[in-house]
C-alpha cells in the first residue's frame, strides 16, 4: 500500500518472471508528528508471503534522525532491523500515551516525555525511541492479516501442496490453515497431507485432522485409519480424541480396521480413550472385542478399564475363560 493521489495506503505485491508473488512493500510513514515534535520520514518495508517482516529501504538521501536532529549511524541502522525482526518486542505492550509520556532510557530521548517505562538499550535506539515504536507497530499491525488473506487468495493447489511439504513450519501450518479456512476437495492435497502428517507438530496435525472433517465419511475414516500408521503416541492421542468426539456413525467394518492397532504397547490415555469410543459409539466388531484382550496386561492402571468394558460384553466361552484368569490374578485392584 504505498500513497496514492488519495491519500491512502497501497500494499504493493513483487512478482517473479513467473508472475508468481514472492514480497510485499509498504511505504510508511516512520514519524506521526505530535505537537511539531516529530519530524515525518517515508520508510518501505518489506513482507514475505506469510507476513513475516523481512527488511525496510530508505529512499536515497533520506536518513533517518534521533534527538536533536543527530542523523543514524550504521549501528543505529542495525539495531533498527533488529528491533523491527523481533515480533516480541516490548513495543507490543506499550501505548503512544507510553511513548509519548515516558523517559524510556532513563533520560529524555527527545521524542518522549518523561515518566517510568524503562527499556533495555538493545530494544530501542536511543533518542529515537519513537520511530522505533511506531514503524515495529506498522511492521506487526493490520497489514500481517492483510498480507496473509492475499496469499492464501493467490494460492493454488500446487503451491498449498508445496507450502505442506515445505521444511519451514509457517508456511506449513499456513497451507493448512488455508485448505481449513476455504474448501478444497482435491485428492492432491489430501494424498499430500497423508504423506507428510508423521512430521506435523501438534498444531498442524490437529488443522490436518479438521480438514478431513469436511470431508465424506468414506473419505474420513479411511484417512483416520492411515493417520494411525503414521501417528506418534501424542498424536494418537489427538486422533483419538477426534473419534471419541465425532458425530459420524462409526461403522463395524471400521472397528474391523481399527483393531489392528490395539496392542499391549498402547498407554494408559490411549486405552482410556479407546473405551470412551467403544462406550460413546458400541459396536457388534468381534475382531475389537478380540483384540482387546490383548490390553488384558499386568498394568492394572491401564487394563482395569478394559476388563470392565468386557465384562460387560457377551463373550465365548474361551474369552470368558480369559477374563476369568484375569480376574482371579488381580481381582484385589479391581
Amino acid at each position: 500500500m504505498s500513497a496514492d493521489e488519495t491519500g491512502q495506503l497501497q500494499l504493493v505485491e513483487l512478482r517473479n518472471t513467473q508472475g508468481q508473488t514472492e514480497q510485499y512493500y509498504l511505504d510508511v510513514e516512520s514519524v506521526i508528528c505530535a505537537d511539531q515534535i516529530c519530524k515525518v520520514v517515508p520508510v518501505r518495508l518489506y513482507w514475505d508471503l506469510l507476513g513475516r517482516y523481512q527488511h525496510y529501504e530508505l529512499r536515497h538521501g533520506v536518513v533517518l534522525e534521533k534527538s536533536e536532529g543527530q542523523p543514524f549511524d550504521q549501528e543505529d541502522y542495525d539495531l533498527l532491523q533488529t528491533i523491527l525482526k523481533n515480533p516480541n518486542s516490548s513495543f507490543a505492550e506499550m501505548t503512544y500515551e507510553d511513548i509519548t509520556r515516558t523517559n524510556v532510557h532513563g533520560e529524555v530521548d527527545g521524542y518522549s516525555g518523561a515518566t517510568s517505562f524503562i527499556l533495555g538499550n538493545h530494544e530501542s535506539v536511543i533518542g529515537a525511541t519513537w520511530t522505533c515504536f511506531t514503524l515495529w507497530h506498522w511492521v506487526y499491525g493490520e497489514v500481517v492479516e492483510v498480507i496473509r488473506e492475499i496469499s492464501g487468495e493467490n494460492s493454488t493447489v500446487l503451491a498449498l501442496q508445496t507450502y505442506i511439504e515445505s521444511e519451514d513450519d509457517a508456511f506449513c501450518t499456513f497451507a493448512l490453515e488455508e485448505i481449513n479456512r476455504k474448501p478444497y476437495n482435491s485428492a492432491e492435497i489430501q494424498k499430500t497431507v497423508l504423506a507428510h502428517a508423521s512430521s506435523f507438530n501438534e498444531k498442524q496435525f490437529f488443522l490436518a485432522l479438521k480438514y478431513f472433517n469436511q470431508w465424506p465419511d468414506e473419505v474420513y475414516f479411511s484417512s483416520v485409519l492411515a493417520l494411525l500408521d503414521k501417528t506418534s503416541p501424542s498424536h494418537s492421542v489427538l486422533l483419538l480424541n477426534e473419534i471419541v468426539n465425532t458425530r459420524r456413525v462409526i461403522a463395524t467394518d471400521f472397528y474391523d480396521s481399527f483393531s489392528r492397532y490395539l496392542s499391549s504397547e498402547m498407554s494408559y490415555q490411549e486405552v482410556d480413550l479407546v473405551i470412551q469410543m467403544l462406550e460413546k459409539h458400541p459396536t457388534n466388531s468381534l475382531q475389537i472385542h478380540q483384540q482387546l484382550f490383548n490390553l488384558l496386561t499386568d498394568d492394572i492402571l491401564t487394563s482395569r478399564s478394559v476388563y470392565w468394558y468386557l465384562s460387560g460384553l457377551s463373550l465365548t466361552k474361551p474369552q470368558e475363560l480369559q477374563l476369568e484368569i484375569y480376574y482371579k490374578k488381580h481381582q484385589q485392584n479391581l
